[in-house]
């Protein structure tokens, strides 16, 4: 079974996205609300933001949407696994703590994205 995250955000689903596609590369897919099928149902508030996002790097995938204000969470008690991203976001400087090593190989570095999304 293949399991993928799905990332909720407040306005900002592009930014991060573009992001994540420089420092993991791949290809990067976005729809907004206002090229969607259901844009006539939407606030105009909502129509330049993000309905689906899909980020596809080597074997792995990430999805994402912006998430209308009345129902959104902010999120809390998670991180998202990405090898790479580690590496790119400590270059960025934008690393919490440096690399270690886990069972005698280079595991992680935590880091947090300027949107608030912590990594390993």
């Amino acid at each position: 079974m293949e399991v993928a995250p799905y990332l909720l955000f407040l306005g900002n689903c592009k930014e991060a996205f573009e992001f994540y596609e420089k420092a993991l590369g791949g290809t990067l897919d976005l729809m907004t609300y206002g090229q969607s099928p259901e844009s006539g149902k939407m606030p105009a508030a909502m129509l330049n933001q993000v309905i689906h996002a899909r980020l596809a790097a080597g074997d792995s995938v990430i999805y994402g949407s912006d998430c209308p204000p009345d129902v959104y969470t902010k999120p809390q008690g998670f991180s998202v696994a990405v090898g790479r991203f580690s590496t790119r976001c400590r270059r960025a400087g934008r690393y919490t703590c440096p690399c270690s090593r886990l069972l005698g190989r280079l595991s992680s570095a935590c880091c947090r994205t300027s949107l608030g999304f912590r990594g390993w």
